[in-house]
């Protein structure tokens, strides 16, 4: 159809080309201009070099012919009869109108190149071609007509749903985590010596954080389209992260070397209200604190598309969320007078536990390109965090006898301060609250299609919560005056990590 649409265009322009080089008969204005007054005149002599014709005037009709047939008058009153070539050996036509004598050469006319021969194109019905037939008309958007008669298919695919037929509408995704979470906090010292050239104490525990190794865990995530046009669709997540028990200690020889003790003040002192734990040739002993954190969380959305174009798809979601940590601090002091095996300990426990509970929304994009895709997510959570502090505590004392005898009190844990004056107390017992939070999370995921129904991803996650109270931040260890009331002791908290699936889809 185009090669037959620029041939007809060629033909015009060189017919076009032609009748301008014509000459116009003579006694007729070469151009429609309006005649002027008292007509047009005797037509201007013809040029010696028009092929050596002479004048126009020794032109009459031709001999033996007369008056053409079919021209009783002249074709213009007052303009004559119009010259006629006679061209030797050719009789002219009856009732043909005679040649005209030409003005001057036609101008040469330089042919339009013909367009490049198209192989043929097959007809095609309707509906056998993924991408429109030829035979119903143009095909616009979709491309041009191929040679086996369909429309070819467009570099960017038509934005238009999948068929249910052809979609893979539910999904279940699960995931290995390999997280690190902020290190929790030791903002007080828990060991300290005294420096034997210049008498002064030198912390030797803290204050410092537990640096806490990466965390394995486990994301599960499945969902899936409510309608044909997958507009309208649900998903849940839910992920753990295994326990860590990060540990800071210190002990001395069994001699009792170095000299080491719990300082109650800060900075530490010597003398002070501490707690003696080894001494060079009297006991010997040590300090243990040990924490165990566990992060888990849980989410429920509805999810809807807003956007989806060839490889590009966007969807909105919003649900709700759920995300735990909790961290369990013990400290542990224990010493042994040397000869005797007279002892004595404190043990120390703070119990944090951070709930949110909140309204979260989100936007997520995934592209994709062949077996390739890549998704992008961001989600802001809002709510309620649930705080709980849980402090305890006791000590003992074991006599050479080997009877022992216990205290409510330890030493960061007091239910009085009897046995420390002038320290915080009391500090042991259970307090919560609730408190306005903020959950953001950024996730970034690469996948690769193994099968029609299987695709292998690996992916970044960043999570964050700003309001959390960690067991650290509740100790308090100096003397203050007066006995201030339990704080909550406020910080943030965040989770960070890489994962590695499978996803099915059916």
């Amino acid at each position: 159809m185009r090669n037959g649409f620029l041939g007809a265009i060629g033909t015009l322009v060189a017919g076009a080309t032609l009748a301008w080089g014509q000459p116009m008969p003579y006694g007729q204005p070469a151009y429609p201009y309006a005649p002027m007054q008292g007509g047009y005149g005797p037509p201007p002599a013809v040029m010696a070099s028009y092929g050596g014709y002479g004048p126009p005037q020794a032109y009459g009709p031709p001999q033996g012919y007369g008056q053409p047939q079919g021209y009783a008058q002249p074709m213009m009153p007052g303009y004559g009869a119009y010259p006629v070539r006679v061209v030797p050996g050719v009789q002219p036509m009856a009732n043909a109108a005679p040649a005209t004598l030409p003005m001057a050469a036609a101008p040469s006319v330089v042919a339009a190149p013909a367009a490049p021969s198209a192989a043929p194109v097959v007809s095609t019905p309707e509906g056998s071609c993924a991408g429109g037939s030829c035979a119903g008309g143009s095909c616009g958007a979709a491309g041009t007509c191929s040679t086996d008669g369909c429309c070819a298919e467009p570099c960017v695919p038509e934005c238009k749903p999948k068929p249910k037929k052809d979609c893979k509408c539910f999904f279940i995704q699960p995931e290995y985590l390999y997280w690190w979470v902020k290190n929790s906090p030791m903002p007080v010292p828990l060991a300290a010596t005294v420096d034997p050239n210049s008498g002064l104490p030198i912390t030797l525990l803290g204050p410092t954080s537990f640096r806490n190794d990466a965390f394995s865990g486990m994301r599960l995530t499945a969902g899936g389209w409510l309608d044909a046009d997958n507009r309208f669709g649900i998903e849940g997540v839910g992920f753990f992260l295994q326990q860590r028990q990060p540990q800071m200690a210190i002990r001395s020889d069994a001699g009792g070397n170095p000299l080491l003790f719990v300082p109650l003040s800060a900075p530490p002192s010597v003398p002070g209200p501490n707690v003696a734990v080894a001494s060079p040739g009297l006991f010997t002993g040590g300090i243990t604190a040990t924490q165990a954190t566990r992060v888990w969380g849980g989410e429920a959305n509805a999810v809807y598309n807003l956007y989806r174009c060839g490889c590009f798809q966007a969807n909105i979601l919003g649900g709700f969320r759920y995300l735990g940590l909790e961290e369990d601090l013990h400290i542990n002091v224990d010493s042994t007078l040397l000869g005797t095996g007279q002892g004595n300990g404190a043990a120390d426990r703070f119990l944090t536990r951070n709930n949110f509970y909140g309204g979260q929304i989100g936007l997520r994009g995934d592209y994709r390109c062949g077996c390739w895709s890549l998704g992008l997510m961001g989600k802001a959570a809002l709510g309620s965090v649930h705080q709980r502090i849980e402090v305890t505590g006791g000590s003992f004392t074991t006599s050479a006898a080997g009877a022992t005898t216990f205290s409510p009190d330890g030493i960061f844990a007091r239910q009085t301060s009897g046995l420390f004056p002038g320290l915080p107390a009391p500090t042991v017992g259970v307090r919560t609250r609730n408190d306005f939070a903020v959950v953001p999370e950024g996730q970034l995921e690469v996948g690769y299609d193994l099968g029609k129904h299987t695709t292998f991803t690996v992916g970044y996650t960043f999570l964050y919560l700003n309001n959390v109270v960690r067991p650290g931040n509740q100790l308090l260890s100096t003397i203050v005056a007066p006995i201030p009331a339990p704080l909550f002791k406020t910080s943030d908290f965040w989770a960070q990590g890489v994962s590695a699936g499978l996803s099915f889809s059916w």
